[in-house]
């Protein structure tokens, strides 16, 4: 009798995972799939899958495996012959995106080709340095026509990389982040100086083996304040300028777990308004777009980047722990100083989370917005600890710097009341913005906003390479004298024993 009323309250709650109940009048169908054409057995992709439990619950169907001797059939049972059907079409359209996701998650690595590129033009190659041009360029760069080379190598990327993003159930993070490749995984056997094709076809050797490394964290975090502080001197009649009124700066927290899972505070405070923003889940996203750009011209290399996140509620054990835990802002109103190291201090006993907890960090942000433009800068610090030894000094400190449209994060998790897909509007405006009908056109200003961003970034060294130079130059002149005073003294020598 209890196992019969506690399946009557389960039915009527409306959970639907398990065998359907005994005794009903159901329609059943068969859900069969090919092993050759998904790479996986319907069985692993749905039977114990939160996404078919969202199936079930919406379309009020119970799915179940038919058997381990059938990996690739499942059985669907339901009272409504619509509801059957409209299950079918539903995971119909789950297998087609995973399949999609799985032949079309490809990383790609491209170089970028300004337009100050020739054929005279050398990349050189210096130990433990990232590629670099071996010469300065002087002109301007003619932005339309870089734009149209990236575009050229990105186009077959843009339309498969976007499906696959429609077929994410989760939350979807997109970013573009400055990156240095790493030089130990490039031109180890390359001669010291290599022409542009050359260098064009190592880098697609290196992406058909995803073998190139960019680092998005930096050392030296005392320079991000310097680049805010320039950034937001520029004032020029083409500039990109940063609208201070936008101006803010935020702290991120982050608590990582021995399970691999994580806790993430945006906005943190030591308020109880923290409690309401934290969110769980897995500690490595699965990335979806991974364009990586080497730009040897420039200073920093770049990469357009989108992940999602699986999350889950936040367990009322850890939201009590989080309580816990304080906000010391290193940051004060000195306008020169924006980015500084601050604390998170533990106020009580943190008990077994000391061994579940193996790594706190937090970011600490200076976010504002381009002035006309709907682009977005952010530059942080992270600060990280081992476990939640927060009184220790940081096992790690960087900095990074990222660019992003202030759209981006509520566009991309726009999801379609008819068929609960995501939704980025026709053509994908909602993302790439602009009122051009054409994708290539608008994703092609976007590129060229970002690129004017890029080429400000990179004329903060030009009076440091100018200063560089000017020494280089004076140390050759000394040498010259050195060596001509050396020759002197010898011819001098030589004729003193002569004589």
């Amino acid at each position: 009798m209890n196992d019969i009323r506690q399946l009557t309250v389960g039915f009527v709650a409306g959970d639907y995972r398990g065998p359907p109940p005994a005794g009903r009048d159901l329609l059943e169908a068969t859900f069969v799939t090919s092993i050759k054409e998904y790479g996986f057995y319907a069985t692993q992709f749905t039977t114990h899958d939160s996404e078919m439990d969202a199936v079930r619950q919406r379309h009020q169907v119970w799915i179940v495996a038919d058997g381990p001797e059938s990996p690739n059939v499942l059985k669907i049972f339901s009272e409504s012959v619509t509801n059957l059907q409209a299950a079918i079409n539903t995971l119909n359209q789950c297998f087609h995106d995973a399949r999609i996701s799985r032949d079309l998650l490809t990383s790609v690595i491209i170089p970028q080709k300004s337009s100050r590129v020739t054929d005279d033009t050398r990349i050189r190659f210096h130990p433990n340095q990232r590629p670099r041009v071996s010469k300065r360029f002087t002109e301007p760069d003619d932005m339309p026509k870089t734009v149209a080379a990236l575009l050229q190598e990105l186009r077959p990327h843009l339309q498969a990389a976007i499906k696959c993003l429609k077929s994410s159930n989760s939350e979807i993070r997109m970013r573009v982040s400055f990156t240095l490749l790493d030089d130990d995984t490039f031109g180890k056997d390359q001669a010291n100086l290599i022409n542009w094709d050359e260098y064009a076809a190592q880098v697609k050797l290196y992406s058909n083996q995803s073998g190139l490394h960019f680092s998005t964290r930096f050392k030296e975090f005392r320079l991000a304040n310097y680049i805010i502080n320039c950034m937001l001197e520029y004032d020029g009649a083409d500039d990109l300028r940063l609208d201070r009124k936008s101006l803010k700066r935020t702290h991120t927290l982050y608590l990582t777990m021995s399970n691999e899972r994580e806790l993430k505070v945006e906005n943190w405070t030591s308020d109880e308004s923290a409690l309401s923003r934290a969110k769980l889940g897995l500690s490595s996203p699965v990335s979806y777009i991974d364009w990586k750009v080497t730009a040897p011209e420039m200073i920093f290399d770049w990469k357009l980047h989108a992940e999602t996140w699986k999350y889950k509620s936040v367990p009322k054990d850890l939201l009590k722990l989080l309580e816990t835990l304080r906000l010391r802002d290193g940051c004060d109103e000195d306008e020169t100083n924006f980015l500084q190291p601050s604390e998170v201090v533990v106020t009580k006993d943190p008990k077994y989370w000391n061994y579940d907890i193996y790594r706190t960090r937090l970011k600490t942000s200076f976010i504002a917005e381009f002035q006309d433009t709907p682009y977005v800068l952010e530059i942080s610090i992270n600060q990280e600890w081992e476990g939640l030894k927060t009184r220790a000094p940081e096992s790690k400190i960087n900095w990074q710097m990222e660019f992003y449209g202030k759209h981006w994060d509520s566009a991309m998790n726009q999801v379609s009341p008819v068929d609960q897909r995501k939704d980025f509007g026709e053509g994908l405006k909602n993302i790439w913005v602009g009122s051009d009908p054409d994708l290539e056109k608008r994703f092609g200003n976007f590129l060229e906003v970002f690129l004017k961003v890029q080429h400000q970034v990179n004329s903060l060294q030009d009076d440091e390479a100018d200063d560089e130079a000017d020494d280089e130059a004076d140390d050759e002149a000394d040498d010259e004298a050195e060596d001509e005073a050396e020759d002197k003294a010898e011819d001098k020598a030589e004729d003193q024993q002569t004589e």
